[in-house]
């Protein structure tokens, strides 16, 4: 179960109408969900928040958190004039991905709704870690948001029980930005055009073939050793930074296969640059109907999305 949490009161108004609690930018309403009032006690003081609950198969996480931004007891938006200066968004990887595309479509919104201008940061590193302890140290005074991912905020509280910062205490949610359905594409080096010749080649050659990812621990890691468990393949995890240049590296022929966005890989796949293998989601995507799903490609019972 995936959960978005959204504080009810004044003082996030400004920020809950720029993220589009009330309007079209919160895509959660696609999925017809319904909500909850949860009453939480936070530092003394007891808040209700709105809990809205949809399903994501491939990991149970605590909570769905799109944007957030550095918790404290006095956040700037409590005045009526903010924001008063420009505000940076902390991305957790690489520029030219498809985390740091989403988050300069929603920072153009932004923007535009409130009258101000809104920083990207990149700080790609450790599956979202080095950028998630960024906005965690922040002066907590509203001005400095994390583009937060299934990775930093869900996975890697998992994996690791050490890390520097703490998704509960550290972090208060905003808004659930989108759930991106993944498509597994592979070079044109890789003398397979679907899903179930791969397989094939990858049995009958162990360890030959390999896949990128954008970091250890990262959804598309974990999604691909799944894949590797319930296809009963060896191929090797070639981790980077973000996947613009994971994918430089696929066209290139370095890598075999990548799971990534849909809406990206289509403008390679569509070039002749990459090859379409299938889609992680339950269903086909509609933005490539012809495209089969991993699930029916070969892999039963397999499904993998990402939100932001």
């Amino acid at each position: 179960m995936l959960r978005m949490i959204s504080w009810q009161g004044d003082h996030t108004a400004d920020l809950r109408r720029a993220h589009g609690l009330a309007g079209p930018v919160y895509t959660i309403a696609e999925y017809g969900l319904g909500g909850e009032d949860l009453e939480t006690k936070s530092k003394g003081e007891r808040r209700k928040a709105k809990v809205v609950c949809g399903y994501f198969s491939l990991f149970p996480f605590l909570f769905s958190l799109g944007c957030v931004v550095a918790a404290g007891n006095a956040p700037a938006w409590a005045a009526s004039t903010y924001p008063t200066k420009p505000i940076r968004i902390v991305v957790t990887y690489a520029p030219g991905g498809n985390t740091d595309t989403a988050a300069r479509i929603v920072s153009t919104f932004l923007a535009e709704n409130l009258g101000q201008t809104f920083i990207i940061d990149n700080r790609g590193g450790a599956g979202g870690v080095v950028a998630t302890e960024i906005v965690a140290r922040a002066v907590p005074a509203g001005y400095t948001l994390l583009f937060g991912t299934s990775a930093g905020l869900s996975i890697n509280p998992q994996l690791q029980p050490k890390l520097p910062y703490n998704v509960e205490r550290d972090f208060a949610p905003i808004s659930l930005v989108l759930i991106n359905p993944q498509l597994l594409v592979s070079s044109p080096a890789l003398p397979a055009g679907t899903l179930g010749e791969f397989l094939k080649l990858a049995r009958a050659q162990p360890g030959k073939f390999n896949y990128a990812s954008v970091g250890v621990g990262s959804p598309g890691h974990l999604a691909t050793e799944l894949l590797k468990i319930m296809a009963k393949i060896d191929i090797v995890h070639v981790p980077y930074k973000g996947s613009a240049p994971a994918v430089l590296d696929l066209i290139g022929g370095s890598v075999s296969v990548l799971f990534s966005s849909v809406p990206v890989m289509l403008q390679h796949v569509k070039a002749g640059r990459l090859s379409a293998l299938a889609v992680g989601s339950a269903a086909r995507t509609s933005a490539a109907p012809d495209i089969p799903t991993v699930a029916e490609a070969g892999v039963p019972g397999f499904e993998y999305e990402v939100w932001y």
